[in-house]
């Protein structure tokens, strides 16, 4: 009799520890499908007008008019934007003295480096 009992106290404790495992399992393939989820569904970062604008006058080289700013992103990023919100973006950095500087009426570029 003492053997049956201690076989199903041993039986009983395995059956916990099995369905503690399997729930743990459960648990871990829910969490692996839910950040593939988040991945699918998060959207991809985008460099801003601005930045590009930054790139596209480093790369020039010179003082770029927004006209031209506005073509130079369509074609080499086919990223179209309305001039006046690029206007907006640029001015407002311009005014912060951050990296661009306003030329002429609608005229950016890059900002010189101060002397060390």
């Amino acid at each position: 009799m003492q053997k049956d009992e201690s076989r199903k106290l041993i039986l009983d404790t395995m059956e916990s520890m099995l369905e503690v495992q399997l729930r743990s399992v459960r648990r871990l393939k829910k969490d692996i499908a839910q950040n593939r989820e988040q991945e699918r569904t998060s959207p991809q970062k985008r460099t801003s007008l601005s930045d590009l604008c930054i790139d596209i006058l480093t790369s020039e080289g010179r003082p770029l008019h927004l006209d031209t700013l506005v073509e130079l992103l369509k074609q080499r990023f086919e990223r179209s934007t309305d001039r006046d919100s690029l206007a907006s973006a640029l001015a407002k950095k311009a005014r912060r003295n951050e990296y661009l500087t306003r030329v002429a009426p609608g005229t950016y570029t890059l900002q010189n480096k101060p002397q060390e």
